[in-house]
Order: C-alpha cells, then structure tokens, then sequence
C-alpha cells in the first residue's frame, strides 16, 4: 500500500467535505452556509491544485477544487473578522481577510 492511501476513504479528512451526487459548486454553497452564515453568487470554477506534503510526520495528499466567487451580502467584505464554526465538528473558527 502507498504512503498516500488513507484507509478510510482514500481522501484526506478535509475532502470529505463532499458528499456523493452533489455537485462540488453546490458543495461550496452548502459549506459557506454552514460554517459563516453566508451565502455566494456568482461562483466560476478556477481549476484544481494538487499538493503531496507531510503533516505531523503523517504523509498526506490533497486536491483541491478553486472557486471564485462573491457574497451575496456585500456587508461582509467590511468586516476584518467573520466568526463561525466547523460544521462537522462545532469547533469555533474565524475567517480573518
């Protein structure tokens, strides 16, 4: 077995985030709600990044799928700091620009 596998699901914890039969865009609406309170308009597909690294000691490997976008409540590109929380796990976060 390859370093880079994960036995669980072969994605890393953070890839999980996706759920089958969603579109990924629908992924990043879904995320953004849960976690900040806030919806997105305008959403275009960048492109994908690959990233082979290790965390921890631990060997783990990532893609990850870039969007742009824009909130819909245009109020919170003032703010310097956005409180929300990891919706998986309730943990506290804060998204800082």
């Amino acid at each position: 077995m390859s370093p880079y596998n994960f036995p669980e699901s072969l994605c890393p914890k953070s890839a999980r985030l996706y759920r089958n039969h969603v579109k990924l865009i629908d992924t990043v609406h879904r995320e953004l709600m849960e976690e900040i309170g806030a919806e997105v308009k305008e959403l275009v597909y960048l492109g994908a990044l690959e990233n082979i690294f290790t965390f921890d000691g631990t060997p783990g490997h990532e893609i990850v799928q870039v969007y742009d976008g824009a909130f819909v409540d245009s109020g919170l590109y003032g703010q310097d700091v956005i409180s929300g929380h990891e919706s998986g796990e309730n943990l506290p976060m804060e998204v800082i620009w």
